[in-house]
């Protein structure tokens, strides 16, 4: 599956952090995990970290499917209201779900003081992208509030006096966070070689054996003829994933993303960096870097092929321009990466 496509931005930036091995020969270990993207690599370093004997392989390059054109909001929000929650899963339920995102968030910071590499707390901001939606977003504000998280409602006037932005109200929580995906992965997994992981890449696989019987061994071949035996077996393939599954849990989207030209170095482009999206389906959410440019991402559409997806790429470019400026017309954006 052909993951993205025109100019992600991480990989231009950082260059190449870490080189790892193609597998040359059979092994084994106790557990293999598929996939060396962010996800793979928290899992591996988790693992590493507890003791476990852990190899990681991917028919990539690490970190260079979707990792690498991911826009790395790392946000407690959810994209189904937690009022709508409520009345589909019970109170109790939601209480739980939405404590384990903020939980996950504060997990995330602390790894990346770990391995070094910064992912700063971010405040967020949901947009209500009409009238029609404030009320809504009330009603999912009245209950994080009620439930004790650190909510803040901002109405339009506040969003135009503080933030510049034209909307009639926002939820503002304080319990984000963003990074670089891509190096935050390298170093992820360099940190797991330190304590015992092997990490292959370049390494097509061809079949998943599974035992039998629950204790069975599974055995992992790749194209080259070679086979990894394993107790267990993580698949952390991101959208590849559905290969491995009895049935399609899902039908692809694809989202679009653009990086701007510096605007603003040393400083914050708007207050605290927050983090912003929105009601509206498909969303706009935007995000800062370190080095001053706007991430933009959203005008999300069905999958069809990669074909039609990248002719789409400079038209997609320019709507969500044209959207932020709707949204913070004082913001004059040139793109640099799409």
């Amino acid at each position: 599956m052909k993951l993205h496509t025109g100019q992600p931005f991480w990989p231009i930036r950082d260059g190449l952090p870490a080189v790892y091995p193609p597998l040359t020969a059979s092994t084994s270990c106790e557990f293999v995990v598929l996939g060396g993207g962010i996800t793979g690599a928290i899992l591996a370093h988790r693992l590493a970290s507890a003791g476990r004997e852990v190899v990681v392989i991917d028919k990539r390059e690490v970190a260079s499917g979707s990792t690498s054109a991911t826009t790395a909001l790392i946000q407690s929000e959810l994209d189904i209201p937690a009022a709508q929650l409520v009345r589909r899963m019970g109170e109790t339920l939601t209480l739980e779900i939405q404590n384990a995102t903020q939980r996950g968030g504060a997990e995330f910071r602390v790894l990346g003081n770990q391995v070094s590499v910064d992912a700063p707390q971010r405040s967020t901001l949901k947009l209500a992208s009409s009238k029609r939606d404030v009320r809504g977003l009330h009603a999912d504000f009245s209950f994080r509030e009620r439930s004790g998280f650190d909510v803040q409602w901002l109405s339009g006037d506040e969003l135009a006096r503080d933030f510049g932005i034209v909307r009639p109200g926002a939820i503002r929580s304080t319990d984000s966070a963003e990074c670089d995906p891509y190096l935050f992965t390298h170093a992820l997994l360099q940190e797991a070689i330190r304590l015992g992981a092997r990490v292959f890449d370049r390494v097509p696989v061809r079949d998943v054996l599974l035992g039998r019987d629950w204790g069975d061994d599974v055995i992992i071949t790749t194209e080259d003829g070679h086979a990894v035996r394993a107790r267990s077996v993580i698949a952390a393939t991101g959208y590849e994933s559905t290969q491995w599954l009895p049935r399609k849990p899902a039908n692809l989207r694809n989202t679009y993303a653009m990086v701007s030209e510096p605007i603003a170095i040393g400083g914050d482009i708007w207050p605290e960096n927050a983090l912003i999206w929105e009601t509206a389906r498909p969303y706009l959410y935007l995000r800062t870097t370190s080095d001053g440019r706007v991430l933009v991402g959203g005008e999300d559409d069905r999958f069809r092929t990669p074909i039609a997806r990248d002719r789409r790429i400079d038209k997609k470019t320019e709507r969500l321009i044209e959207k932020v400026n709707g949204l913070m017309p004082h913001l004059k954006l040139e793109p640099a990466y799409s």
